[in-house]
């Protein structure tokens, strides 16, 4: 049954209910009482918050205004009237006259975790009648006592619930109906603008806010004073040694900060950035994106004049929207990061695209039953490795129903964190195929796949796939799982190579130029014999960059964190503003594109296993020219091109 209530939400009256809670520094101004839950979130917020530029401009007039009595506390009331709401439920925020201990501990838990821009209030649901902010369990009260209140809004995943009707409106992934999609959009978007304040999306001075008579800001010492920021490390990375990138904001075009932080992003890779400035090969017509990426990496690299940091990047836009396949690029549309990013890396020159992020692996399947041990076969592979983020316990159809459903989006958040490493390693790990019958006996329930890697990318590329559906739920309800996940600063494959050792590895790998399947083995096995005594390539790799998606399905913004090299420093960038910030930041943040860069072997000996292992990549594919890998059986042709000649 459709829900009728969704369009008792009006747009012009949700914003303004919203503006005048959130975002106006006067909507609170009982003096800053630390004994109670709402003035220690107050406190809190003046701490860790910044001040929009109507505040400041309100606090500036009422100081010159008040007399030499005015104490502190006064101006931290201006302060901390803003973003307070999001820092705990106001119904519980009275309990004990407001003194209620387990209150006070969850705020401040809140507070601290909120500092670095982590996950701190995604159990919050605010009335989008008469924007109270409370947690699932008062929020269905709430409604239920009130006439008028029967739509919530759930704070950072931005999923929309009817309470009177107990479903989801809005994602499309979480329920509802095309129109309910269509009439809540405008809507979300607007919460989307006022969240997006309240979690420093747009925290640093832009070109707009340069001194007067065109004196440029001082970036650093700005960016300092809104965060708080320490002191980092100054050292230089041992293993990085390029021109260093500065620092530049890149223009947003309504809806696109997925390809902003994607370009950010990208410029945090050294050896693939000074690749295209100095390839003079590519030609805008025979390869026209990677032209475009090396002008507005030139572009980028030249400081503007008064003090403008902020970058159009309206040629490679238009250029990449041209020549997409991945992805389907509008201006008021988002996009998946990854969806852009193969749209960017596809369309490079081959010889730079296999130089950089190709990689192979390759399986076999054994069986347990009549102990057959098959062949290593050379798998597809896709240039960006995918890891999936699960919750540690799946929720039980009890448990979804919990709220009426409305702590869903909670599961795995109180799980122990995630680890990049073993997360790639659990994609090669051993699988029991239950559904698979053996070739050889025919038994179903005992075969087990194996892989493993022959050869590592020079820049590896992961995807923290986040996207959960809980399958047992009618309708299917798909959510942003937020379970922590820790990129570490340097990831060790090694393990991975050649694992399981050379017995039975396909002789296709080094004799697929062999015409008779006699010389094919022969040669195969003296390749085999000789590269065993070569000392395995280094599989260590340093982070150098994340692209970060903060919010949930309905809605979010994507921003980037860089690491510069020469001085070990991380930055953050969102749109056209940017900052140097601490790694606890860096490690909070919710990634999901994670940028590695191979360390440990020096630039030509990467080159020379990457050439390499290119030419045996080359060698596997199909003599026909269709694209497939050939097979040994069939002198280098696929099955269907070897039918073909016959």
């Amino acid at each position: 049954m459709a829900c009728p209530h969704y369009r008792s939400v009006d747009l012009e009256a949700f914003k303004e209910v919203i503006y005048n809670k959130l975002c106006d520094a006067n909507s609170d101004t009982s003096p800053i009482d630390l004994q109670t839950v709402r003035g220690v979130a107050r406190a809190m917020a003046a701490t860790h918050f910044k001040i929009g530029q109507r505040e400041m401009a309100k606090s500036k007039k009422k100081r010159k205004k008040s007399s030499s009595k005015s104490s502190k506390s006064s101006d931290d009331n201006e302060d901390g009237s803003r973003n307070a709401m999001l820092l705990h439920c106001e119904v519980c925020a009275d309990l004990d006259h407001g003194k209620n201990v387990q209150q006070m501990e969850k705020i401040h838990q809140r507070a601290h975790v909120s500092k670095c821009g982590g996950l701190c209030n995604n159990n919050l649901w605010i009335c989008m009648h008469c924007a109270l902010v409370c947690d699932a369990q008062c929020a269905r009260q709430h409604a239920e006592a009130s006439e008028e209140c029967h739509m919530l809004l759930q704070c950072h995943d931005s999923h929309v619930y009817c309470a009177s009707c107990s479903s989801y409106q809005y994602p499309r992934e979480c329920g509802g109906t095309m129109e309910s999609n269509e009439w809540l959009d405008p809507i979300v978007y607007e919460w989307l603008i006022v969240y997006g304040k309240l979690r420093l999306w747009w925290r640093s001075v832009d070109e707009e806010n340069k001194q007067p008579g065109g004196k440029k800001n001082n970036e650093r010492g700005m960016f300092g004073k809104i965060f708080g920021r320490k002191k980092t490390d100054k050292k230089k990375s041992p293993t990085l040694q390029y021109q260093p990138m500065n620092k530049r904001g890149i223009k947003n075009y309504g809806n696109t900060c997925f390809f902003t932080s994607t370009c950010q992003a990208l410029l945090s890779i050294p050896p693939l950035v000074d690749a295209l400035e100095h390839d003079e090969a590519a030609s805008s017509t025979e390869y026209p994106v990677q032209h475009s990426l090396k002008q507005f990496i030139q572009d980028y690299r030249v400081r503007k004049k008064h003090g403008r940091y902020t970058i159009d990047p309206r040629h490679i836009w238009d250029t990449v929207q041209e020549h997409a396949l991945f992805g389907q690029y509008d201006e008021n549309t988002m996009e998946d990061a990854r969806s852009l990013w193969l749209d960017i890396q596809d369309t490079l020159n081959p010889e730079m695209k296999r130089r950089f992020f190709d990689y192979s692996t390759e399986k076999r399947i054994d069986c347990r039953h009549c102990g057959d041990t098959g062949k290593w076969e050379t798998e597809a592979t896709d240039t960006v490795l995918q890891v999936n983020v699960k919750p540690l316990h799946e929720m039980t159809e009890a448990e979804s129903r919990e709220d009426e459903g409305m702590v869903r989006h909670c599961i795995g958040m109180k799980d122990v964190p995630m680890n990049v490493q073993r997360m790639i390693e659990h994609v090669f790990a051993p699988i029991q195929l239950d559904d698979y019958k053996c070739d050889k006996c025919n038994e179903r329930g005992g075969c087990q796949r194996h892989r493993r890697v022959i050869s590592l990318p020079k820049v590896l590329i992961v995807q923290i796939n986040r996207s959960y559906q809980l399958e047992h739920v009618r309708p299917p309800f798909a959510f942003k799982c937020h379970r922590s996940v820790v990129c570490p600063n340097t990831l060790n494959l090694s393990n991975l190579l050649n694992k399981g050792g050379d017995e039975g590895k396909t002789s296709f790998l080094s004799s697929s130029s062999s015409s008779s399947s006699s010389s094919s083995s022969s040669s195969s096995s003296s390749s085999s014999s000789s590269s065993s005594k070569k000392e395995e390539p280094h599989g260590s790799y340093q982070l150098c960059g994340l692209n970060v998606h903060d919010g949930g399905l309905g809605g979010g913004h994507n921003m980037a964190y860089r690491l510069d090299a020469t001085t070990n420093e991380w930055s953050w960038f969102s749109d056209q503003h940017f900052g140097v910030v601490s790694k606890e930041e860096v490690d909070a943040a919710e990634a999901s594109l994670a940028f590695y860069v191979r360390i440990g072997e020096s630039e030509s000996a990467q080159d020379e296993k990457t050439t390499e292992q290119n030419e045996k990549t080359l060698a596997l594919k199909c003599k026909g020219g269709c694209g497939f890998f050939g097979k040994e059986d069939k002198n280098g042709f696929c099955s269907q091109c070897a039918e073909g000649k016959k």
